[in-house]
């Protein structure tokens, strides 16, 4: 897997990352540089399939699906993009603790328990996956090609 993934930071911050890919893959390609551990990660996968695995993560990503995980802190995590039907277009929001603390407030119980605990349970798999709502799907779309001149996107 020699390829590089060529991603585009959509927004960084303090604690917080959007990054955008879209792009032709004719062999695998890791991206697991993506998913940095005890971090929350949020994975919208407009086109392409996908796996990730890890100690307690194991999920396949299809075409139209969101998908939720959050490594463990030196956890290994080896994911994989793979070729077939060409084009691979997903979104990744990948969130820390002390930002989502920090943006939710108290409402950050209210969050999925693999993003507002700090030490969740190990037991299960730490990971899930579901269809991508038509909302999720718009703004996946608008992030990965926003409405304006290509020289004003990183205003956008």
């Amino acid at each position: 897997m020699s390829t590089s993934l060529h991603a585009t930071i959509l927004h960084e911050g303090a604690g917080i990352t959007v990054t955008g890919i879209d792009v032709e893959l004719t062999q695998p390609v890791d991206w697991s540089s993506f998913l940095k551990p005890a971090a929350g990660h949020l994975v919208l996968n407009l086109d392409g399939h996908a796996v990730i695995l890890g100690l307690h993560i194991r999920l396949g990503i299809v075409p139209g699906t969101a998908s939720l995980l959050r490594p463990g802190e030196g956890e290994m995590i080896h994911a994989s993009r793979l070729p077939g039907g060409g084009r691979h277009r997903f979104v990744i929001l990948s969130a820390n603790s002390a930002w989502l603390s920090a943006n939710f407030g108290d409402s950050t119980a209210a969050l999925h328990p693999l993003l507002h605990d700090p030490a969740p349970q190990r037991s299960g798999h730490m990971g899930q996956l579901r269809s991508m709502t038509l909302a999720e799907r718009d703004l996946c779309e608008s992030l990965l090609q926003p409405p304006v001149a290509r020289n004003l996107r990183a205003a956008w």
